[in-house]
């Protein structure tokens, strides 16, 4: 796919979702299933940490915690990716940073930052994913970028650059709304979501400078949720709808062509992933692609790591 792509990622926190799917594991069927890159769920190296290391104390906010054991979990990794022939395109999510004005929160932000940049330099070349406040982001170095799409056209953010991370964020400002029966955005001012969403697409298109995009992060959204439930489950964990449909309701593209279900059930894709894709591609983008996918309802039967062990 060199003509649309530079190189094909898959993140780590979506290759297995049970305990028993160990980091090692993830990677090996990363690797197996053909992809070059990965995406590194710190979570996922935590997780690794504690199986080397008894007692290993996780990395609180401030940055502080086992670092030089979670150092040496990092280095077993990079010599694992080496040998499998694999780069880590990006670590994440490095969350509650981008985009508070709180001084004190952002210093404490940028103590956990060092931290995290130790750790970044066991996968040299490496973006680090942050969460913004609000909205998701990626960064490399210190440069923030805005996930959301027609955000970064509406504001003309010209010194900062873009990771569009996973689709579901972007759509569901501009076609996609799981917390209504059909799924749609009501009442865009073009008349329909799927008019909305085209002008969206054209402006992106046309907008978006191609060399402020680092790279896209793609999946689908699920139906499978009913909105009464989605709300009930925002309420719970205290987070909007839309955030607890992106935590848990992506499936990969095509899952149903992927990994069909039978007896007449599906995922429940249906967001409109392929025009998406075809606009970023239309702005002269050519960069690397991941799949980063989070369906826990029964996922874990389908993941790459149940078909690779």
């Amino acid at each position: 796919m060199p003509h649309i792509t530079t190189s094909l990622a898959y993140s780590t926190d979506s290759a297995g979702m049970h305990p028993s799917h160990t980091l090692p594991i993830k990677l090996r069927a990363i690797a197996a299933a053909g992809f070059r890159q990965a995406e590194l769920g710190f979570p996922d190296l935590e997780a690794y940490a504690e199986q080397e290391f008894s007692g290993y104390r996780k990395l609180d906010n401030h940055g502080n915690g086992d670092l030089d054991k979670l150092l040496q979990a990092a280095g077993k990794i990079h010599e694992l990716c080496e040998e499998l022939g694999l780069s880590i395109l990006a670590i994440h999510p490095f969350s509650q940073f981008e985009g508070y004005e709180d001084v004190q929160k952002r210093a404490i932000g940028f103590e956990r930052a060092v931290a995290w940049f130790k750790v970044l330099k066991e996968h040299m070349g490496a973006y680090l994913g942050c969460l913004q406040a609000g909205r998701q982001a990626k960064l490399r170095s210190l440069s923030g970028h805005v996930p959301d799409m027609r955000y970064a056209i509406r504001q003309k953010i010209t010194h900062l650059h873009l990771c569009s991370d996973n689709l579901p964020h972007a759509i569901a400002r501009a076609y996609a709304d799981p917390t209504v029966a059909n799924g749609l955005l009501q009442h865009s001012p073009e008349g329909s979501a799927i008019l909305h969403l085209a002008s969206s697409l054209k402006a992106l298109a046309t907008t978006l400078p191609p060399e402020k995009i680092f790279y896209l992060q793609i999946s689908d959204g699920s139906r499978r949720v009913t909105p009464e439930a989605l709300s009930k489950s925002a309420e719970e964990q205290g987070i909007s709808p839309l955030y607890a449909w992106s935590n848990a309701w992506r499936p990969v593209p095509n899952m149903d062509t992927v990994c069909p279900r039978g007896g007449g059930m599906t995922w429940g894709g249906y967001l409109p992933v392929l025009d998406v894709c075809e606009a970023v591609l239309r702005t002269g983008w050519r960069g690397p692609w991941s799949y980063e996918a989070s369906m826990y309802y029964g996922l874990s039967r389908c993941m790459l790591t149940e078909r690779l062990i």
